[in-house]
């Protein structure tokens, strides 16, 4: 068994390691914003579960697929004000699915 004093120590330790993983500046350019005259954008992708019997989430694609079509429209209707210029299509499935996980690993 640990006394406080290890205890203490560890959690010490830990907390320096975690730290040292965690950035802390943000993402950012160099380029000016009134700079970028264009921007691409990947096809969006969605993916909405319902909970069924015991508490278990399910696929829906009906539902996942009307998302991605209602984000698409919104991106699409306001793409003069974001300097939209193209949606990203990825044409190849295997491509497509390395991307498709590669973009849900970023937002989780």
């Amino acid at each position: 068994m640990m006394n406080i004093k290890e205890k203490f120590i560890v959690i010490i330790l830990l907390v320096v390691i975690f730290q040292s993983c965690i950035t802390n500046k943000y993402l950012s350019s160099a380029t000016p914003i009134n700079e970028v005259l264009n921007i691409e954008y990947f096809e969006p992708y969605s993916y909405i579960q319902l909970i069924k019997k015991g508490n278990k989430p399910e696929l829906n694609d009906s539902l996942s697929l009307e998302d991605k079509r209602i984000i698409d429209s919104v991106i699409y209707s306001n793409k003069s004000l974001y300097k939209i210029k193209n949606k990203i299509i990825i044409e190849n499935n295997s491509i497509n699915e390395k991307v498709e996980n590669e973009l849900s690993f970023l937002i989780q």
